[in-house]
């Protein structure tokens, strides 16, 4: 007997890892990541679109905050939290945001980093079976691209990077997850697809022919300015050795459980309060990108609108101009119709 439940895809992973990119090659597959004026529109740092759905990570925002945290400075979740009452308004909204823009999908997913840190509250919401793609990529290509977008220092990099991939395999069951690597998935963009179709028994149809071309233009235009192989990984002395080691397990498929559930000692809690500092500036930074970005839909708006009004002048100039010329007629031919009979009182009198 076939399962009837929803299927809800959900892609994980650290930021700047290729999550974009797996989530629109989902979606190019059959995986459905809602409407498109949902969907979060593309930025200077990723042209090509991010693929999440705005409600959906205005709820983790919520999340993150409520318990005193962004993106950037993970917050220390307490035991049992997805119960702590700041996370039932929210539930309640996730729930509602589901049931009115997803009810009737068999299958949808979802894209956004900041869910690899609230795992645990989604897999409580999500109706259905959940599956979960875990983006990883090579740490030094995390801390590059980072501080080229928003200035981070390489030791909040790691930092951040240890945090959502410890995160992303504690919070999500091993029996209904994949790992895809940002370098294999771009090599080979449909053989992946294909491979986390079958892995997590996702019901679509493999990538055919003209699907895999399609893949191959998605992965193929630019997508990775920074590139560091295995061996920089080995013998990096900026890495902190725990980071190097659990790389190198997902890398060769092995199981690192274990390193997930330790503690990232090599960095301590030294810096909390400065990289608290600094996600406070940077989620200055991003509510002023965010303003930017509403200004520019405003100005969008304002100037359809006076392209229509314009449209709408020119064409009451012109109905304007050719009731002039049919005014301008009659007229002329009253007069001429008065002149002559003008003529006519004057040639009989």
């Amino acid at each position: 007997m076939s399962d009837a439940r929803p299927v809800v895809v959900c892609v994980v992973g650290m930021h700047r890892s290729g999550t974009s990119l797996l989530a629109r090659l989902l979606n190019l597959a059959g995986v459905d990541l809602g409407e498109n004026g949902r969907l979060a529109r593309a930025a200077d740092d990723n042209p090509r679109g991010f693929w999440e759905h705005e409600g959906l990570r205005e709820i983790n925002e919520a999340l993150l905050t409520a318990f005193g945290g962004s993106w950037m400075h993970p917050p220390d979740l307490p035991a049992d939290w997805t119960r702590d009452p700041r996370a039932a308004p929210l539930r309640e909204r996730a729930r509602a945001l589901i049931a009115s823009e997803f009810a009737d999908r068999a299958l949808w997913g979802f894209k956004d980093p900041r869910t690899t840190l609230l795992a645990e509250f989604w897999r409580e919401v999500l109706p259905g079976r959940s599956a979960w793609i875990v983006a990883v990529r090579n740490p030094l290509e995390v801390a590059d691209s980072l501080k080229r977008r928003n200035g981070f220092p390489s030791v909040l990099a790691e930092d951040l990077w240890n945090a959502y991939t410890r995160a992303a395999l504690r919070q999500t069951p091993v029996a209904d997850r994949a790992i895809v690597h940002f370098e294999r998935l771009l090599a080979e963009p449909a053989a992946e697809i294909q491979r986390l179709i079958r892995t997590l028994r996702l019901p679509v149809t493999p990538p055919g022919a003209d699907a895999a071309i399609r893949m191959r233009e998605e992965s193929s235009r630019g997508l990775r300015h920074h590139s560091h192989g295995l061996d920089e990984v080995r013998g990096s002395r900026d890495l902190r050795p725990g980071t190097v080691e659990l790389y190198l397990r997902l890398w060769n498929d092995e199981d690192a459980g274990a390193l997930a559930d330790q503690p990232d000692a090599g960095f301590g809690r030294a810096f909390t309060d400065l990289r608290g500092d600094f996600a406070r500036l940077v989620d200055e930074q991003d509510r002023m990108r965010s303003t930017i970005t509403d200004r520019e839909r405003e100005i969008e708006r304002e100037q359809r609108e006076a392209a229509e009004w314009r449209d709408q002048a020119l064409q009451l100039q012109g109905e304007v101009s050719s009731l002039k010329r049919r005014t301008e007629y009659w007229m002329g031919e009253g007069l001429r119709r008065a002149w002559r009979r003008l003529r006519g009182r004057a040639a009989h009198s």
